[in-house]
């Protein structure tokens, strides 16, 4: 197995495992329907998104004016 193949299986392997925990989270209801690691996952994402949005358009006001 070479080791891109490696590296998908072991991604694919991590993806089932926060479904799973997903999965729990919604039986137990627990409050919130997603396990506390991929909320977190996804506020980080969503973060990072907001940043690269301000970012964006600093750039597009500094090319407007120019």
């Amino acid at each position: 197995m070479n080791r891109n193949l490696l590296l998908k299986e072991y991604v694919r392997v991590a993806e089932i495992d926060h479904l799973k925990c997903d999965l729990l989270a919604v039986r137990e209801k627990n409050g919130i329907y997603f396990s506390e690691e991929s909320w977190n996952q996804m506020n980080t994402k969503s973060e990072l998104r907001q940043t690269e949005l301000v970012e964006a358009k600093k750039q597009v006001t500094i090319i407007e004016n120019h």
